[in-house]
């Protein structure tokens, strides 16, 4: 009986381990995408893809290791991705903050190392309990595992669709897609940026935000790792709504100066992004370009700073 109620704590303990690990990168999706996108050097379309693939295994494994006939899978999917993040993230120790369990409880490489470890001890010491020891009758077929499985997996897709899903469903993947051909609309642009001496005879990237929007924080976040690769600091300037205290709260929030900035009026917000935050107004050759958070990608920036 003891035994048997000590496989039971075990099958609790990864269950709830693996649940509490999804859950808080769920919650923190964008950062999660943002910390893979700079780790790996890969697009932020790959990134977001990764980190949904991620948190749907960790959803499974929390579903897998309650029941007994699935020891081998659970055993084995858990060793894998527990095993290939330590080995990944021994080659960068560097790491302040791992994302095991999202931004809000940080774990230092060497700190999530040591976790690891240990969470490996207890996925053998599972195995073992499950392979000598009948201890459980109750079965689910095989069927419900798939069917529940996929809803597990698809989660994470469902819930936060990737922004490459949601731009192939607008059909606005490409700059061209996005170009403002209004002549009414580029005036009340050139005559807000002319306000702010934001020269209209260069290639700019102008964000328009707000100092208390939390989606304004995290569209930032991501202009400033996507500057990390592709290096257009000098030619960006964020319009920002908000009071200049809470303005410079928010830059050292995010883009900690790295970018110029202005704070906006209500008019010129409402002119320049119809009333819509956080949008990214592109500036090229006389030529203006609006889009959103869900546009913003590498082949987009690609596309722009190119010439």
């Amino acid at each position: 009986m003891a035994r048997l109620y000590g496989f039971k704590i075990i099958q609790l303990i990864l269950s709830g381990l693996f649940l509490f690990s999804a859950i808080t990168k769920l919650l923190s999706l964008e950062s999660f995408e943002l910390f893979i996108y700079n780790l790996l050097n890969i697009s932020y379309d790959t990134a977001a893809i990764i980190a949904r693939v991620v948190i749907g295994l960790e959803l499974i494994l929390s579903i897998l290791f309650l029941y007994k006939q699935y020891y081998r899978l659970s055993t084995v999917l858990s060793f894998i991705t527990t095993l290939g993040f330590s080995v990944f993230l021994f080659t960068h120790l560097d790491v302040k903050n791992c994302y095991c369990f999202g931004p809000n409880f940080p774990f230092t490489a060497k700190e999530s190392l040591i976790k690891n470890g240990l969470t490996i001890i207890v996925i053998l010491v599972h195995y073992l309990f499950a392979k000598k020891q009948i201890l459980f009758t109750n079965k689910i077929p095989n069927l419900v595992t798939c069917i529940l499985s996929f809803m597990l997996f698809a989660i994470p897709f469902a819930v936060y669709p990737p922004n490459c899903f949601i731009r192939i469903f607008n059909k606005s993947q490409s700059l061209q897609s996005t170009k403002i051909n209004d002549a009414k609309h580029i005036n009340a642009i050139k005559t807000a940026l002319a306000f702010y001496k934001i020269p209209l005879n260069k290639k700019m990237i102008i964000p328009i935000i707000s100092s208390q929007c939390k989606y304004c924080k995290n569209a930032i976040n991501m202009l400033t790792e996507f500057d990390n690769k592709h290096h257009f600091n000098t030619i960006t300037n964020l319009l920002i709504i908000g009071d200049s205290l809470e303005t410079k709260k928010f830059i050292s929030l995010t883009s900690k100066n790295r970018f110029s900035y202005n704070s906006l009026f209500v008019d010129h917000f409402m002119a320049i992004s119809n009333g819509v935050i956080p949008k990214f107004l592109f500036q090229k050759n006389n030529q203006y370009y609006l889009i959103n958070t869900q546009g913003l990608n590498d082949a987009f920036l690609e596309e722009f700073l190119k010439d």
